[in-house]
């Protein structure tokens, strides 16, 4: 309950907010760009993290279930070795990498077995980034996890206990997004350039 609080609280509900309108507005501006609805069986399940990868679709969702589809009608589900949520989703060195509640990794090579990991930890993984060498997961209280292997994790030391809610990699640098008291976003980058704990209020 403490945590769907922190989340109703949060800066989360505002970014959704934003980030609804200016996909309504990019369809408003380009006529030939049309979103459409669709909730395909055998779902029945919250979907959070989504990732094309070999021509595949692949969903991670609530209750640890993961549906693959090459053509976004036809869905298959399967069973990742764990019940516990699943939150994000990467592509990294030829294996799919999702991960989720209580420090929960699920690899797969092939989209057709999975194979769970736990890190050991109650912290909440709410998303993963790679780079050509690099996974990055982050996720409550400031927990960032680094790998080079998708399989051995290291839990990063950082200044600070803010949660954080999406990362990803671009221009050389892994950039994570998340909360700060609540009510502002707390943009934090990878070490590369100067000040790589960069706050800003929004």
């Amino acid at each position: 309950m403490d945590r769907l609080k922190r989340l109703v609280a949060s800066n989360r509900f505002l970014v959704w907010i934003t980030l609804f309108i200016g996909v309504i507005g990019s369809a408003v501006a380009q006529p030939q760009f049309r979103w459409k609805w669709s909730a395909p069986d055998p779902f029945g399940n919250n979907i959070v993290g989504l990732l094309y990868t070999n021509s595949t679709y692949v969903a991670v969702c609530d209750f640890g279930r993961i549906y693959t589809t090459p053509d976004l009608t036809n869905w298959t589900a399967f069973d990742s070795g764990t019940n516990l949520a699943l939150r994000s989703v990467a592509y990294f060195s030829g294996q799919m990498v999702a991960v989720g509640e209580s420090g929960t990794v699920v690899l797969s090579s092939d989209l057709a077995n999975f194979r769970p990991l736990s890190l050991g930890t109650t912290d909440w993984l709410e998303s993963v980034a790679a780079s050509a060498n690099q996974l990055v997961a982050v996720g409550d209280r400031g927990a960032i996890y680094t790998s080079a292997n998708a399989s051995n994790w290291t839990r990063r030391t950082v200044a600070f206990t803010n949660w954080l809610r999406g990362v990803t990699f671009g221009n050389g640098r892994f950039v994570a997004v998340g909360n700060l008291d609540w009510s502002r976003s707390v943009p934090m980058r990878s070490p590369g350039k100067r000040s790589p704990h960069s706050l800003r209020k929004t």
